[in-house]
C-alpha cells in the first residue's frame, strides 16, 4: 500500500506540474491574442495600413509575467527549499501572511499594466497618423506633414529585458512635437499583406515628404549576409530609398 500511494502522490506531482508549464505557455499566448483582438477592435479604422504597438509592451508583459508565474509556483510547489533560496522564501513567506493585501496589490497592478499595453497603440492609414496612449486613449492625430524624421537601422546590441535583440531590424517615425513611433512591433496589417511590403511602401510615401531619414549602418553588412536574401533584399531596399 505504502508503495502504491507513493506512486499515486509522484503521479499527482507529475500531473500538477505538467498541469503548470501548459498553463504557463498557454496563458500569456491566450492572453496575447486576446488583447490584440480587442485592440484591433477598439482603435483600427476600417481605412487603415498598418498599427503597431509600442516598443515597450512586450518587456513589461515579460516582467508581469515572471512576477505572476513566481507566484504561482511558489504556490504549487510545496517542496522544501535549499538554503539559497532563502531570500525567495523570505519574499513568499511575507505574500503568504499577507495574503489579501498581495492580492489587491497585484490586481492592482495588472489593471495599471493591463491599461498601459492596451492603449499603446499607433495606427497608420491613408492620409494620417494617430497614437493611443495611456493618458490619450483617445487618440492624438496628426498628418503626414507632421512627421520630422524618420530613423531606420538593425540594432548593434541586445538589451536584456527589452525587444531590442542585436541585428533586428527597427523602423522608428519622429513626429514634430517630439513623439517617436517604433513600428517594429507590427498589430496587424490592410488585408493581411506581408508586412515587409507595407513597410517599403510607406517607406516610399515617407521619403518622398522630404524628412530627414537616418540610417544606422553599423555593422549592417555583416547582419545582413546572415539573413534570409529576401528579407535582405526588402531591408537594403529601404535603407537605399533615400531623396
Amino acid at each position: 500500500m505504502t508503495f502504491l500511494k507513493t506512486i499515486g502522490r509522484t503521479s499527482l506531482t507529475i500531473f500538477r506540474n505538467i498541469l503548470l508549464g501548459i498553463g504557463l505557455v498557454l496563458i500569456p499566448i491566450l492572453s496575447g491574442l486576446i488583447m490584440s483582438i480587442m485592440q484591433s477592435l477598439v482603435f483600427v479604422p476600417e481605412d487603415f495600413i498598418m498599427w503597431s504597438v509600442g516598443n515597450s509592451v512586450p518587456s513589461l508583459a515579460l516582467i508581469f509575467f515572471i512576477i505572476m508565474a513566481s507566484i504561482l509556483v511558489y504556490y504549487i510547489n510545496t517542496k522544501k527549499h535549499s538554503p539559497e533560496e532563502k531570500l525567495f522564501i523570505t519574499v513568499f513567506r511575507f505574500v503568504r501572511r499577507h495574503r489579501k493585501a498581495t492580492i489587491a496589490a497585484l490586481l492592482g497592478f495588472s489593471i495599471i499594466i493591463g491599461y498601459y499595453m492596451f492603449t499603446n497603440v499607433s495606427v497608420i492609414s491613408n492620409d494620417r497618423i494617430v497614437t493611443h496612449s495611456f493618458f490619450h486613449p483617445q487618440g492624438k492625430e496628426y498628418s503626414y506633414t507632421d512627421i520630422e524624421a524618420l530613423h531606420t537601422g538593425l540594432y548593434n546590441k541586445t538589451v536584456p529585458f527589452t525587444s531590442h535583440q542585436k541585428g533586428e531590424f527597427y523602423y522608428i517615425i519622429e513626429l514634430k512635437d517630439g513623439k517617436k513611433i517604433n513600428l517594429e512591433h507590427v498589430g496587424g496589417v490592410k488585408n493581411h499583406e506581408d508586412s515587409w511590403l507595407t513597410f517599403m511602401k510607406l517607406d516610399q510615401i515617407f521619403t518622398k515628404l522630404d524628412v530627414t531619414k537616418n540610417i544606422d549602418a553599423e555593422d549592417v553588412d555583416f547582419y545582413l549576409n546572415s539573413l534570409d536574401p529576401l528579407y535582405r533584399n526588402r531591408i537594403q531596399s529601404i535603407f537605399s530609398n533615400v531623396k
